[in-house]
């Protein structure tokens, strides 16, 4: 349903020659909090209308997305006006939740001594070796071709493992997740 509402806004706007996406997602967040009491018609007409919301869940709806759009623009503000981004990239938090990036923002949770280790260094053998090996190794030995996202440490750094290439492998992204997941990692909170 968010889809067709989304769809709805953009198909018949004239595309502004200047693209600012933040201020976009600000103004789209606004035409949401209102377009959430309207009907919102299933486009293959096999549904009807899709916005089965009582009114009171429409309201709840509608006062989420004004507030997340009071938000923006204050980071907007922020951003143009005071031309303070450190707030500015704080309020975008408050839209956008737990997983925006900020300052302390360590996408695989690593702690300072294991960080240490994927510096430059890293990501130099770590390109190398992802040129060298295109697709994801443990897909392409089942026949499967599937494009390298990641390289990974059989053995991990945080447990005496190397940058040697012996002990890399070249992953998709689902394969990574597979291997750390039987590992008993979880996202935020893995082992290095």
């Amino acid at each position: 349903m968010l889809e067709c509402m989304i769809l709805q806004r953009y198909e018949n706007m004239i595309t502004p020659e200047k693209w600012w996406i933040d201020l976009q997602f600000r103004n789209t967040l606004n035409y949401l909090s209102s377009a959430i009491y309207y009907s919102v018609n299933d486009p293959k007409g096999i549904q009807g209308d899709l916005n089965t919301f009582s009114y009171s869940e429409k309201v709840k709806i509608s006062e989420a997305l004004k507030n997340a759009y009071d938000k923006a623009s204050e980071a907007t503000a922020l951003e143009t006006s005071n031309k303070d981004q450190k707030n500015a990239i704080k309020k975008w938090g408050e839209v956008l939740g737990d997983y925006f990036p900020n300052s302390n923002y360590e996408k695989y949770g690593r702690d300072k001594a294991t960080k240490k280790r994927y510096g430059r260094a890293w990501k130099r053998i770590r390109d190398k070796y992802a040129a060298e090996h295109p697709f994801c190794e443990l897909c392409f030995d089942r026949g499967i071709i599937v494009p390298t996202e990641e390289i990974h440490h059989k053995k991990p750094l945080s447990e005496g493992g190397t940058h040697d290439r012996s002990n890399l492998i070249a992953l998709c992204k689902s394969c990574h997740s597979h291997i750390h997941a039987k590992r008993g990692d979880y996202w935020g909170n893995r082992r290095g």
